[in-house]
């Protein structure tokens, strides 16, 4: 009894000690410290591997390295040639990750709205149109932890807008054209977070590189 009971305390100082490292990761990625911020998410789930919370903030962390690397793309627009593709492959390497850290916080706690959520914005920067729309609707679905449903249906709408597969648009397209993706993930970070804003037109001009890129790729021969 007394073995269990000294377990027992020891899983409750982990859980404390995991829930103070991760305040101190939210402090400092409101201060875009994102090294800082991403060692203390580590630390939080090295001290709790079920905090769910934990991956959703180190998925955060990526998603504004990814905004932070999409704002080069845009300020270098000039980028050619191997630069270009580096800093794309950057930018998708940042979104996998989020998407991996959000997906685990979704395994641990399936009805955590706010980790589907996030999973759609990631696809959705993705282009990934029909995979963001499945996760906006999972999140609609488990409403207790989700942050914003009226910005997470937003996204969702935005997602069937832009899915090429995607033959009847609702009435209101026209106003969906205007909806701003980027923009509406500054309203996710910047619930204690902060990141930079961008316009309809960068979002435009973003997906247009993202599109050249690719098949800037295609068109390589094989390597023997």
């Amino acid at each position: 009894m007394i073995l269990a009971a000294c377990g027992v305390r020891n899983v409750e100082r982990d859980t404390a000690k995991s829930s103070t490292r991760l305040d101190l990761a939210k402090d400092f990625l409101r201060k875009h410290q994102l090294e800082a911020a991403e060692t203390e998410s580590n630390r939080a789930l090295s001290f709790n591997p079920r905090n769910d919370e934990a991956y959703v903030i180190r998925g955060l962390i990526h998603m504004v390295r990814a905004i932070d690397t999409m704002r080069t793309l845009e300020i270098e627009s000039c980028l050619t040639g191997v630069d270009a593709e580096i800093t794309q492959r950057d930018l998708d390497t940042h979104l996998k990750k989020a998407d991996l850290d959000f997906e685990h916080a979704t395994k641990i706690t399936p009805d955590y709205g706010e980790g589907w959520a996030n999973r759609g914005v990631v696809h959705n920067l993705l282009e990934d149109y029909s995979g963001a729309s499945s996760y906006f609707e999972k999140a609609l679905e488990n409403p207790m932890r989700l942050d914003s449903p009226g910005l997470t249906r937003a996204h969702l709408g935005w997602s069937f807008f832009t899915n090429p597969s995607w033959s009847k648009r609702p009435r209101s397209s026209a106003n969906l054209s205007s909806f701003n993706p980027i923009c509406a993930l500054q309203l996710i970070v910047s619930r204690g977070f902060t990141s930079p804003v961008r316009s309809g037109k960068k979002r435009r001009n973003f997906s247009r590189r993202r599109r050249k890129t690719r098949r800037a790729d295609r068109r390589k021969p094989a390597s023997t």
